[in-house]
């Protein structure tokens, strides 16, 4: 079975990953800790925003008749009877003749329909004067030297949202702007599906541990650390990280005792043609469901899955470059499935190729790139060399670019690319 391996494209293979899979169980957590989580249910408004009738900038309160034709040449005069900051309640009805000075935020008080801005208005003072033995108050005017519509610069109750309104669908990934909005309307707790439980196995007798000294023959496991990043950036959690030999045996018995334990085993290595490929060896006598075994691409067009259960086994290449595209091609997509998210697959997008690429391919390749806009054009351009062996490559790469199989593509042809995630939690 090894060296006859029954090949499927790209699509195809995600789509038998993402047939197989049933969305994780909700849990609720502290809104704090949902960053990068995945809502488990429509979240609505639980009361109108705003809530009262607030000004939209700092200025003054007022009764939009008492301004009318208000110009630099006969200003208005409106007694100010308070100042109302934002967070107070104002004291005072605002009656005919009056102004409040008022801040952005701040209640309206009653009886005022309109704010006007600082910038058109002056600020003026009488002192007050003795009438026997009662000494008279300074009084504050507001001199308004323009006519304000009426209702401006003010916000009305349920102007942003009304109560019951949907605020956040199920499905979407909580960020800033999401967190914003939940606690904005008193959400502490919030409803999330359970982050996916992944177990990480870089196999291989030639790996070494990150701080051992290099020996001839040996390399260090960086997979290790990249899919854990990964994995991570992912929102799912890593909850094993062992390095397995290669005896089929050890390996069998560890990947079956985990597959019983998280959501998806996630291995890098032994998945080729050679004498000490365990996972291909282990994948041929599978007692689940075989998903694929040979993918139409390059790199890694020997990276395969499998399925027992609910959990998945996904096998990617010991290559790092082949790896990293592995896991962005077909185990991302499976742990933002697993989580409900609404975007699942990488998002597809055309551009302008910079640089030749006349390497004939008999599959689809897809090289590890970076975006340039340019002059109102989006280009796209390998980053390094186009080996799944080479890592370097991997931490400049913010797409990967589609080669289509045939004779390959030329300087400045439109090539299709797929945007990777440039943030965590993406």
């Amino acid at each position: 079975m090894k060296f006859n391996r029954p090949t499927v494209d790209v699509g195809k293979a995600q789509d038998l990953l993402l047939q197989h899979l049933t969305p994780l169980e909700a849990e609720i957590v502290p809104l704090l800790e949902s960053f990068g989580r995945t809502l488990a249910e429509d979240v609505h408004a639980t009361h109108p925003v705003p809530h009262f009738v607030k000004s939209g900038m700092d200025g003054y309160a007022v009764r939009a008749v008492d301004i009318q034709g208000a110009t630099p040449e006969t200003p208005a005069l409106l007694k100010v009877n308070e100042v109302i900051p934002c967070g107070s309640l104002p004291t005072k009805p605002i009656g005919p003749g009056e102004a409040a000075r008022i801040m952005t935020g701040a209640m309206l008080p009653e009886g005022a329909d309109t704010v006007v801005m600082f910038e058109m208005t002056e600020e003026r003072q009488e002192a007050g004067g003795d009438e026997g033995f009662e000494k008279k108050e300074s009084l504050k005017y507001a001199v308004v030297f323009k006519e304000v519509p009426l209702g401006r610069n003010v916000s009305q109750i349920g102007e942003e949202m009304a109560a019951g309104e949907l605020l956040l669908e199920r499905g979407r990934t909580i960020q800033a702007g999401e967190a914003a909005l939940l606690a904005t309307f008193g959400f502490s707790e919030v409803p999330v599906v359970r982050r996916p439980r992944v177990a990480i196995f870089t196999t291989g007798s030639e790996l070494l541990a990150v701080d051992a000294p290099l020996q001839p023959g040996k390399i260090r496991n960086s997979n290790r650390y990249m899919l854990t990043s990964l994995v991570q950036s992912a929102s799912a959690q890593v909850v094993s990280l062992q390095t397995v030999p290669d005896d089929i045996e050890q390996a069998r018995a560890l990947v079956c005792d985990w597959m019983n334990r998280v959501d998806v085993v996630l291995t890098s290595g032994g998945v080729s043609v050679g004498d000490f490929d365990i996972m291909a060896d282990l994948l041929d006598n599978w007692d689940g469901q075989v998903l694929f075994q040979k993918i139409e691409m390059r790199p890694g067009s020997v990276t395969s899955a499998a399925a027992r259960g609910n959990a998945f086994l996904c096998a990617l290449s010991g290559n790092p470059g082949a790896c990293f595209v592995g896991f962005e091609l077909f185990v991302r997509p499976v742990l933002h499935g697993l989580q409900a998210r609404r975007q699942v697959l990488p998002t597809a997008f055309t551009a302008v190729l910079r640089g030749d690429y006349p390497k004939a391919n008999i599959y689809a390749r897809y090289l590890r790139g970076q975006t340039l806009l340019h002059e109102g054009k989006v280009y796209v351009e390998p980053v390094g060399k186009d080996q799944s062996s080479v890592t370097v490559s991997i931490k400049d790469s913010d797409c990967l670019i589609v080669i289509p199989p045939g004779g390959g593509v030329r300087d400045g042809e439109m090539v299709t690319a797929l945007r990777l995630p440039s943030q965590p939690y993406a």
